[in-house]
């Protein structure tokens, strides 16, 4: 199911079938354009997607989707060289609030202290977003 299509009555309805006054449908779409880097049924596990491939995918027009690719671009959570597009380090930000309630920092711990024995070196778990590094864990 996508996020915001047409089958998806129970976030985007009401009880009654008429529209939620607070579903906000742009949101919707930006958030389907997202799920699009996520789905790798068709082999494509680069998740480097044309734009063609993210609108057929998120069930949009081209242009909906050029426009909220753009801007997603724009805010740094998609990357592009013009014709295919990414995500970005800079999506985990949504993660790490989920991550921490699931203790990744604390799943690291063992495993990064037993790298460092090894390699008598400290080690890090982190992502780049773009020329910053975001650690998760140390030892």
């Amino acid at each position: 199911m996508k996020v915001g299509s047409a089958d998806d009555t129970s976030t985007n309805s009401t009880r009654d079938g008429g529209r939620n006054p607070d579903f906000v449908e742009a949101l919707a779409r930006g958030l389907a354009v997202l799920s699009t880097f996520g789905d790798v049924s068709d082999g494509n596990h680069n998740n480097r997607l044309t734009l063609s491939d993210v609108a057929k995918r998120a069930s949009l027009s081209r242009g909906t989707a050029r426009r909220l690719l753009l801007t997603l671009r724009d805010l740094g959570y998609i990357g592009s060289d013009g014709k295919l597009f990414w995500l970005t380090p800079r999506v985990l930000q949504f993660s790490n609030a989920f991550l921490g309630q699931i203790g990744l920092a604390y799943t690291a711990q063992p495993i990064l202290k037993a790298l460092t024995e090894k390699l008598n070196e400290s080690a890090s778990v982190g992502v780049l977003d773009e020329e910053d590094v975001v650690y998760v864990a140390r030892v």
